[in-house]
């Protein structure tokens, strides 16, 4: 009876216990959108995260860049938090896990630097390198512990848009998005390649066989 209740007990914790991916995911499409003071929060600005087996959409009050100056230097590089006000629960997808969930943590992009080009025709967009942490929570308080938390990693194109020429060289910006890429995949050797290397592999063994058997 005992062993039945401490059996019981124990599968109750394991119960309890949040998903916690160590791992990271890796981001491949979706958008990170800022708005600024010029463009107002209708519609709404935020996330939507998309990778294998993971969909994540949120909205957020995070603003981005408001204006910038011909020939100045611009750093996109900012945190974005999920809105902490929303009043009911949202489902998102985490590694082809479905959840009901509040949503805190914080995404970390990492843009590389870009001159402001002199006219509005030129290039606003630049690089990035995103990481973070999402957890969710079942209760709009997140209290206690998160139902997952998900490590996250991607990288993509950070652009300045819905531009206004204002004239002098200003610009006004109506939004900062972020747009991910699906990572680069790594190119397969030709069949030719694949033949040489088992062949000196197997080269390499044989000479090695041949070492141990040799007589002293």
């Amino acid at each position: 009876m005992r062993l039945r209740l401490f059996l019981l007990a124990a599968v109750s914790c394991l119960g309890a216990v949040p998903y916690a991916f160590a791992d990271p995911i890796a981001i491949s499409r979706g958008t990170v959108a800022l708005a600024s003071p010029f463009s107002g929060l209708d519609p709404p600005f935020g996330f939507e995260l998309f990778g294998n087996d993971t969909a994540i959409a949120v909205e957020t009050f995070a603003q981005g860049t408001p204006a910038v100056g011909a020939g100045t230097r611009v750093d996109l590089s900012t945190t974005v938090t999920p809105s902490q006000f929303l009043n009911h629960p949202l489902r998102e997808t985490v590694n082809g896990a479905q959840f009901d969930v509040f949503l805190s943590g914080g995404l970390n992009f990492n843009a590389t630097p870009f001159i402001v080009p002199a006219t509005i025709s030129g290039s606003f967009s630049t690089l990035f390198t995103m990481s973070g942490v999402l957890s969710g929570f079942s209760d709009r308080d997140r209290a206690g512990l998160p139902l997952f938390t998900a490590n996250l990693a991607g990288h993509g194109t950070a652009s300045l848009v819905s531009l206004r020429d204002t004239g002098g060289g200003s610009f006004l910006v109506g939004s900062t998005v972020f747009t991910f890429s699906p990572a680069p995949v790594s190119p397969t050797p030709e069949p030719r390649t694949l033949v040489m290397l088992v062949a000196g592999l197997a080269f390499g063994a044989l000479s090695l066989r041949r070492r141990a058997v040799a007589p002293k």
